[in-house]
């Protein structure tokens, strides 16, 4: 009996740590899948953004008189009919393509460039407005990990005449929003410096 008793304990043993290994292993890719990478770029959801009214014309932003636009003409630095835009967001850079408009800013004669005013600028004006806010911060510093996804960015770094070198120039402030209006489908990308400031509003194309 009290062999059949040792036995019958040994197995109950037996299936319990069967069961606490299968439990183990439950939890170890539970953990894993925790872990799994989902910073990639899953584009953006245009039915979760809103569309506004009432908010003016392409390139939309009203210019304070203390800000004066490079080279303009026509109200832009430049004006491109189909043009490529890398934007960098909170799951990483995504490009876009479409009519790119590009405001500007440096020192121009009597009218020195302000950082801080550039930047409230535009962010007071995207936020006022209602756009969905994808990014605002400086970029990560660039690791391993994230090289291929950041090179991205100085791959399309030129546009037209100005050059916006993200690692080269440093982790300068960045901003990226994006709305609706009119059916149309609209992102802005701000980037500033202490030197200048780069505002690209593109109407994303549909092709």
């Amino acid at each position: 009996m009290r062999k059949i008793a040792l036995i019958v304990t040994f197995g109950i043993i037996l299936v319990s740590c069967k069961n606490d290994k299968k439990a183990d292993e439950k939890l170890v890719e539970k953990t894993e899948l925790s872990k799994v990478d989902n910073s990639k770029p899953t584009g953006i959801n245009w039915d979760e953004i809103t569309e506004l009214k009432g908010i003016g014309d392409f390139p939309f932003v009203v210019i304070p008189t203390e800000l004066k636009i490079k080279n303009v003409k026509d109200g832009f630095s430049n004006l491109f009919e189909f043009e490529t835009l890398a934007n960098y967001t909170k799951n990483g850079v995504i490009l876009t393509t479409g009519k790119l408009g590009v405001l500007h800013f440096e020192d121009e004669k009597g009218s020195p460039y302000n950082q801080n005013l550039f930047e409230s600028t535009f962010y007071n004006y995207f936020e006022k407005i209602g756009a969905t806010e994808l990014y605002k911060s400086t970029l990560p510093e660039i690791s391993s990990e994230n090289e291929v996804e950041l090179n991205k960015l100085n791959e399309n770094a030129k546009i037209g005449d100005v050059e916006f070198n993200y690692y080269n120039h440093g982790n300068y402030p960045t901003a990226v929003y994006v709305f609706k209006n009119n059916g149309k489908k609209y992102i802005a990308n701000i980037q500033s410096n202490a030197s200048e400031g780069n505002a690209f509003i593109m109407e994303i194309s549909e092709k």
